[in-house]
Formats: structure tokens, sequence, C-alpha cells
């Protein structure tokens, strides 16, 4: 999270930092053995294009995807307009 986010929520400043395995979301359908057409929802805090660009073979069954789109600095590494 950013300053800013701490700002505008400020109960996020207690924040606890944990590890998690991550993965790419091909890897991860191909293993399930997921098949389209799909519907997709990302909500990862900021990471969405990360995970898109891990999802190239999983989009081309994705009919829909929705994500949020933010227009203010939230998350550290988040994309922005300009990228």
């Amino acid at each position: 999270m950013t300053d800013r986010t701490k700002q505008l929520w400020p109960k996020t400043k207690n924040e606890k930092r944990i590890s998690v395995a991550v993965d790419t979301l091909d890897n991860v359908t191909r293993r399930l053995g997921v098949k389209g057409p799909a519907f997709l929802k990302l909500d990862v805090q900021g990471f969405e294009l990360r995970v898109l660009n891990g999802a190239t073979t999983t989009l081309r069954d994705t009919e829909i995807a929705m994500m949020e789109v933010q227009f203010d600095n939230l998350y550290e590494g988040q994309a922005n307009l300009k990228h």
C-alpha cells in the first residue's frame, strides 16, 4: 500500500506481511483443467497487470473480464494509465 492508501483508509496502517506462493493464471487454469468460455474476475489489489501478463492463454478462452481500475496510486507497483 502507498501512503495515499493509508491516508484515505487509516485502519490499513496496521499491516501484516505474509508470504504466499505465486503462480501464473495460465499455470493454475492448466493444472485445474479449467476450460472456456470463462468469466474472469480479478481483485488483486494493484497486481492486475501482472496477473493479465501471466494469463495470455487463459484470456483467449475468457469471454468477460471484470477488474478494478484505479486512477489514484493506492498500491506500490500498480499499473496506471501511463503503463
